[in-house]
């Protein structure tokens, strides 16, 4: 129906059906007040296997296709992280993804799940470097999840107080980054998260620790999924066999 904005003032305006909505939350307490707070039900028909979202894939290994991820997996993903990673409703956490990549997925979720501060910043004070380091440390950000490039990119691992978990993921990580931002002595914690799209966000999840050495690992299965090495007749292979990841359990996409 009908679209309003309230503005600087604390009134409400016409909007054209066309344009965007904006609602200054902090604006008008009375407005708020007198807005309906029942809890909309869930229509008819509706289960926690129908889809959440859909999301492309990069196409790496062939044509990009629309992935569905359902509720369920989405929800699994926001309560089992939200518990490891310990966010709470004083947290800060980040928004970096861009909103076309599934870590957005995973930053929404992880702060909205919880009561949380999601802190949205300008394109130009994410760029790997002083920018990020500087949004970091001014925003008080408690938790984040970057590539590790991007990390790597930054001035320094000193100076960011706030900062409880970091979390890296998207490309391997190297275990010169991880030696220098695993800093458990000052209640800083460094996450390795691995997963493809199809396994809601992410499926693995490895602490690291400031003695790693040698390729850093992807870890263990996250909550309520199952990962297999197989081999090509689809078998488990032993310990230091090669072979492919397959992922089972409530990430798994539709």
């Amino acid at each position: 129906g009908a679209q309003f904005i309230v503005t600087d003032a604390g009134t409400l305006a016409s909007l054209p059906p066309t344009e965007a909505r904006l609602l200054l939350v902090d604006a008008d307490a009375t407005l708020l007040r007198a807005c309906n707070t029942q809890a909309i039900e869930p229509g008819d028909g509706t289960s926690d296997e129908d889809p959440a979202y859909v999301i492309y894939t990069s196409g790496s290994t062939g044509t990009p296709k629309g992935v569905m991820v359902s509720h369920a997996g989405l929800v699994n993903l926001a309560r089992r992280q939200q518990a490891s990673l310990g966010v709470t409703s004083e947290s800060r956490v980040l928004q970096f993804g861009s909103i076309s990549f599934d870590a957005s997925i995973w930053e929404c979720l992880l702060a909205w799940g919880s009561g949380a501060c999601l802190v949205l910043a300008h394109r130009e004070d994410l760029l790997p470097g002083a920018a990020l380091y500087g949004t970091l440390r001014d925003h008080a950000i408690t938790h984040a999840l970057l590539p590790p490039v991007a990390v790597s990119m930054m001035p320094s691992h000193e100076g960011l107080d706030a900062l409880q978990v970091l979390c890296v993921g998207g490309e391997a990580c190297p275990s010169g980054l991880a030696q220098r931002w695993a800093r458990p002595e000052k209640g800083r914690r460094l996450v390795n998260l691995y997963g493809p799209t199809e396994a809601t966000v992410c499926a693995t999840s490895h602490e690291c620790t400031p003695d790693e050495a040698g390729a850093v690992p992807i870890g263990k299965p996250l909550p309520n999924a199952q990962v297999y090495v197989l081999n090509a007749r689809m078998q488990p292979v032993g310990v230091g066999v090669v072979g492919e990841i397959h992922i089972g359990g409530a990430g798994v996409a539709l």
